[in-house]
């Protein structure tokens, strides 16, 4: 039998953010955001197994945090774990998938910048061509996506 809450909204929420404050982390834990810069500056500084570690404890907090996993799996790509870097990146492109399935209404395809550049990294060229096409129609001053678009134009042709 379902009975109704007797707490206020106020007391609810006093529950809730008591809940949040107990949320156990590391003491180093800075949070997504800063997990995927310092990661980033890892990276490029060619210190793959710090990037790496710092990924891999940004997705202990964030599984769903495609990024990380696409970052993650190029930087696995370039270690020569191969198997491993196809599971990443099939994660991230999982994750992205469903979350634009579920945030778009009708039978559209998903369509995200994140998407595209991860099917461009996996060789699926065609589709994240398409994607592109779909990305400059919506958004034609993008520069970003006009990079894009000279870039992968100038790779079928060199």
């Amino acid at each position: 039998m379902l009975t109704a809450s007797s707490a206020t909204p106020k007391a609810q929420h006093e529950r809730q953010r008591k809940r949040i404050r107990r949320t156990p982390r590391p003491d180093n834990w800075h949070g997504v955001n800063k997990g995927l810069i310092e990661a980033k500056l890892a990276f490029k500084n060619l210190q793959y197994d710090q990037a790496e570690s710092l990924l891999r404890g940004v997705l202990e907090f964030a599984p769903n945090e495609a990024k990380a996993w696409a970052w993650l799996g190029k930087i696995l790509a370039l270690k020569q774990c191969h198997d491993e870097s196809a599971q990443c990146i099939e994660r991230a492109k999982t994750i992205l998938t469903r979350k634009l399935v579920a945030s778009m209404s009708g039978n559209k395809p998903p369509v995200s910048k994140s998407l595209a550049r991860i099917l461009w990294q996996q060789g699926d060229y065609e589709a994240a061509r398409a994607m592109l096409s779909i990305l400059l129609l919506k958004q034609p001053d993008d520069a970003e996506l006009q990079h894009w678009q000279a870039s992968w134009n100038n790779e079928v042709t060199a």
